[in-house]
């Protein structure tokens, strides 16, 4: 099993405690739109942090009670060529099963008139897009 580089760890960790943190000391604006979009992405955040730590932590207990021969085929799949195809293949229709989900939700605001709502949906469609592009061209410069 591979460790998760320590950047990592301490991003959830910041996540989780500045999310946590910023919901519970930051004074409440009543009617104020932004200030309830700023506390519900805190705690998506907050949330996201608290969920990969939970991941890692399962996945050294598993790892931690594994048999030497059960490490050995955990750390086989982890570099089978076949499961990397597979798990790239269902990365890619993930993605673009996203796009249309995305434009979904952005056609359904503009029909309901919510323009945060449309904004929102269509930053969500260009990070997805650009993360994509940016990931596809680093590894096919990687590999």
């Amino acid at each position: 099993m591979k460790k998760p580089a320590q950047w990592k760890i301490t991003l959830a960790w910041a996540l989780c405690v500045g999310g946590f943190l910023y919901n519970t000391f930051v004074l409440d604006f009543p009617g104020s739109e932004i200030y309830q979009l700023s506390r519900t992405a805190a705690r998506f955040l907050s949330y996201l942090g608290l969920s990969r730590i939970c991941a890692w932590s399962l996945a050294k207990d598993r790892w931690e009670k594994a048999s030497p021969e059960q490490r050995r085929d955990m750390e086989r799949e982890d570099r089978d060529e076949r499961l990397q195809m597979i798990r790239d293949k269902a990365a890619y229709q993930t993605w673009k099963y996203m796009d249309w989900v995305l434009l979904a939700g952005m056609a359904a605001m503009l029909v309901l008139g919510c323009r945060y709502g449309v904004i929102g949906f269509a930053a969500a469609n260009l990070a997805n897009s650009v993360l994509y592009a940016l990931s596809y061209s680093r590894l096919s410069k990687e590999y």
